[in-house]
């Protein structure tokens, strides 16, 4: 499930830590920032975990493939999981900032519930019958959400592309509307992640991160799909320009 970014604390303490140190002893200042990056990569990821696609990483980071593995495998400072790796201290610090959000959720709730049944013992509230639809409208959508978050949440670890709720084409395009990432043929890698989840039966934790590693393969190998209103060529392939444009535009150059 995407989250919405949001401040977490950057630990001070950090820089004392027996690992950092030997990592700044071996690549400088500049290995400790990179780490830093990677934790926030991390927070941004669902599941707070990614794939080792180091080459990925690296171009995104504009760095060396190389030192994103040796600070990923050799310090000790991240767990590796199958193909995927995540920060043990940065998952604590997320699940406890959820828990208090989610107990001020329930908070906020129990007092809305108070109040509505407050309203109604008094006949403060009344309905017409047009706003009783469009609260059984409301209550519906809501109860739908719920199941597709439960859906969400209950796949936590490795799981088919047609068990996930974006094999849904629409909820999978949506993934990437407001992102530059939009001006790709989605419905071209919406069929190639499908295709080939279904012929190899892969399992992944996160499919959108799979298939915006089929965009950066096809970025190196000059084989990047554009969606057709971007295209200028007859025959719907973009054009030097326009591939050139788009990369520019997902790795914020432009």
């Amino acid at each position: 499930m995407a989250k919405d970014a949001y401040y977490f604390s950057h630990d001070s303490n950090a820089r004392q830590d027996e690992k950092i140190i030997k990592l700044r002893m071996k690549l400088g200042w500049e290995g400790y920032g990179l780490y830093w990056a990677l934790i926030e990569m991390l927070r941004d990821a669902n599941d707070y975990s990614l794939e080792t696609d180091y080459d990925s990483i690296a171009f995104e980071l504009r760095t060396e493939c190389e030192r994103i593995r040796t600070i990923v495998e050799d310090f000790n400072l991240f767990k590796l999981d199958d193909c995927f790796f995540y920060s043990e201290s940065l998952n604590k610090r997320m699940e406890l900032k959820e828990s208090k959000s989610e107990k001020a959720r329930r908070s906020a709730r129990a007092r809305w519930d108070k109040e509505k049944s407050e309203r109604n013992a008094n006949g403060m509230r009344t309905h017409s019958e047009g706003n009783a639809i469009k609260g059984k409208e409301s209550k519906e959508k809501e109860i739908k959400e719920n199941k597709t978050k439960e859906k969400e949440s209950s796949l936590k670890g490795s799981h088919l592309f047609s068990s996930s709720p974006y094999y849904d084409i629409e909820k999978f395009k949506s993934k990437f509307e407001n992102t530059d990432y939009q001006y790709a043929d989605l419905n071209f890698y919406y069929e190639a992640v499908k295709n080939w989840a279904d012929s190899k039966g892969e399992k992944k934790k996160d499919w959108i991160a799979t298939a915006r590693n089929f965009m950066l393969r096809d970025k190196k190998d000059d084989k990047l799909q554009l969606a057709n209103n971007v295209n200028n060529e007859s025959n719907g392939k973009p054009t030097d320009e326009e591939r050139l444009e788009f990369w520019k535009r997902v790795h914020g150059e432009i």
